[in-house]
């Protein structure tokens, strides 16, 4: 599911997004504790902030050593790829649970 699994972040953000999709888990009030499953089917995820406002380190060492155009050229990079690397293994990760992410 997290194919192509490049990195270990890959690894984990597959594995919070496959558990958080599972919608199932515990509510605690005062000492007791229930169980708890969502019925949501569509989950907003939020993924690509930090593509898109140059939220990484590496945006700013990009900035700092090239300038505007090193960044725009960086950034324009993790646009062409998003959707490959990131958003296909966010939304294989949550189908896998009968959900929609967006």
């Amino acid at each position: 599911l997290v194919y192509p699994c490049g990195t270990i972040m890959d690894v984990n953000i597959g594995a919070v997004l496959w558990f958080g999709a599972r919608g199932a888990g515990c509510i605690r009030s005062s000492s007791e504790q229930e169980p708890y499953a969502s019925s949501a089917r569509v989950l907003l995820l939020g993924m690509g902030a930090d593509e898109q406002l140059a939220g990484y380190a590496r945006h700013r060492r990009v900035f700092h050593t090239g300038g505007w155009d090193a960044l725009q050229t960086e950034l324009d990079m993790d646009f062409a790829r998003l959707w490959r690397r990131n958003l296909g293994r966010d939304d294989r990760v949550v189908a896998d649970h009968g959900k929609e992410a967006r």
